[in-house]
């Protein structure tokens, strides 16, 4: 009996020993489960916490920024105008917003390289950020399309740049068209190419030369410019031979300039001239007797010209003096305007581009290289 008595007290032993563990072991696992749950739950807490921060602008580090450790808050960067960060790099602040600079380019165009006039661009504008695009692409034969130039590289500004600090200052240098703003790129010192010469024709005078000439010249000129005084020097030695007028031919347009003041009634006697067929002999009149009338106050030295040529005076008084041919010069300037021409001389020898005045050997070689091919 005794026996019996310890197998079952062992037994009982055995079993409570059994419970008691399984009961540690299953307060062990809910502690487990709780503490997994409590760590999910200050998880999901810590990441609505930053979600709403972000949301509601509390905290000012960028997500990418944040991954890498480099964040930079916006509290810190508040109130300062320069600042360098880890990377050693400065950046300063600046008022004016954000201006999208399209650059429309032919990177096979030496003349078109545009690297220096970014920098200093960029100097004047610190805002500005410029994205070049191929000219022979579809998007940049759109926009060389849609800005009229005639002239690569086509530097687009967007409208932001009204909001610059900058603007008033270079506003006359800028064409606004629709929405956006095109720099006059001769400011900048870049020849460039173009993708188009200006037609030969012009209104109120015939060809100087041969109309079924090889060699076309057409110069944008001032009649009061020296400069172009030199260039009319070299082209009318050039044409007084024979051999180059039977296969040269020329065409004027008039680009008076604002400084000159009496560029604009100098032209406007020169297309007087040109409706009665008289325009070249004017025009060699104007430029060899330039010292004459440059700093007269009338256009009484114009009319006597005109009675030395010959020409109806009373028709040519009352054209000179109420500017009846007005709209024909201004659309020769609007046409410079075209092919970014702001300077005279501006001249074309068929499709090559010549800034300023041309010395008769030069214009001589230029001729005799084109008549050769």
């Amino acid at each position: 009996m005794a026996k019996d008595k310890t197998t079952k007290d062992s037994s009982h032993a055995k079993t409570t020993a059994e419970e008691e563990k399984k009961m540690d072991w299953e307060e062990e696992t809910e502690e487990d489960s709780f503490k997994s749950s409590s760590k999910t739950a200050q998880n999901y807490l810590a990441v609505i916490i930053l979600l709403a921060g972000l949301l509601a602008g509390s905290v000012f580090v960028d997500v990418a920024d944040l991954v890498r450790g480099e964040g930079i808050s916006q509290k810190r960067l508040a109130g300062k105008d320069i600042f360098v960060d880890r990377a050693g790099k400065t950046w300063v602040s600046s008022s004016d917003p954000v201006v999208d600079l399209t650059i429309v380019n032919d990177e096979s165009c030496e003349e078109c390289k545009t690297d220096s006039a970014v920098v200093g661009l960029k100097s004047a504008l610190p805002t500005v950020v410029p994205r070049e695009i191929s000219a022979n692409g579809d998007e940049g034969k759109k926009l060389l399309a849609s800005s009229g130039s005639k002239v690569i590289p086509v530097f687009i500004f967007g409208k932001s740049i009204e909001k610059t600090e900058v603007f008033p200052k270079i506003q006359n240098l800028l064409t606004q068209k629709d929405d956006t703003y095109l720099l006059d790129t001769s400011v900048l010192g870049i020849t460039g190419k173009y993708t188009e010469t200006p037609s030969f024709e012009s209104k109120n005078q015939e060809v100087w030369g041969n109309p079924n000439a090889k060699v076309s010249i057409v110069e944008f000129s001032d009649f009061q410019c020296p400069y172009c005084k030199v260039f009319y020097d070299s082209l009318n030695q050039l044409m007084k031979d024979d051999n180059y007028k039977s296969k040269v031919k020329v065409a004027f347009k008039n680009l008076p300039l604002s400084f000159h003041k009496r560029s604009n009634d100098a032209a406007m006697a020169a297309e007087c001239s040109g409706a009665q067929g008289k325009f070249w002999d004017m025009y060699n009149t104007l430029f060899s007797k330039q010292s004459e009338w440059q700093n007269t106050t009338d256009n009484n030295k114009f009319k006597t010209y005109a009675a030395q040529l010959k020409l109806d005076t009373a028709k040519f008084g009352q054209c000179l003096d109420k500017k009846e041919l007005q709209g024909d010069i201004d659309a020769e300037k609007a046409l410079a305007q075209e092919y970014n021409i702001s300077g005279t001389p501006a001249i074309f020898i068929n499709d090559e581009f010549v800034s300023g005045a041309i010395k008769f050997e030069d214009l001589k070689a230029r001729v005799d290289a084109l008549l050769a091919k």
